[in-house]
């Protein structure tokens, strides 16, 4: 994977707002999605704790962390880590939007560049 843009909404699921991502910001990229298929990711973020934590942890034993890679199945949801990337551009999608119904509206548009360390494991 190149580059990626994905959706962050404004707010969050308990109606408190999503701080804004800041471009040059490193991170990451974090994929979720049902186990029944891929096709169908319902959630991408870029976790920037993670770089310096060293990656995303497993779900078996959260000691082992890695950049790269599928990270465990919990409750139907499969997580996969794709590399540290960093922000290359923040727009904003509002409810107006002709992308808004689409997207479901009030969201983010995040784009992150390419894998910043590929080597990392």
């Amino acid at each position: 994977m190149k580059q990626k843009t994905f959706y962050i909404p404004f707010e969050n699921e308990y109606g408190y707002e999503n701080a804004a991502p800041v471009i040059g910001a490193v991170g990451v990229l974090v994929e979720r999605y049902w186990e029944c298929g891929k096709s169908n990711a319902f959630s991408w973020r870029l976790d920037e704790a993670a770089v310096d934590a060293g990656g995303i942890p497993g779900n078996v034993n959260s000691a082992i962390r890695r950049y790269h890679g599928w990270r465990g199945t919990s409750y139907g949801h499969v997580i996969y880590a794709h590399g540290v990337r960093k922000v290359k551009a923040v727009r904003r999608v509002e409810k107006s939007s002709p992308d808004y119904e689409e997207m479901g509206g009030g969201y983010y548009a995040v784009t992150v560049g390419t894998d910043i360390h590929p080597d990392w494991d």
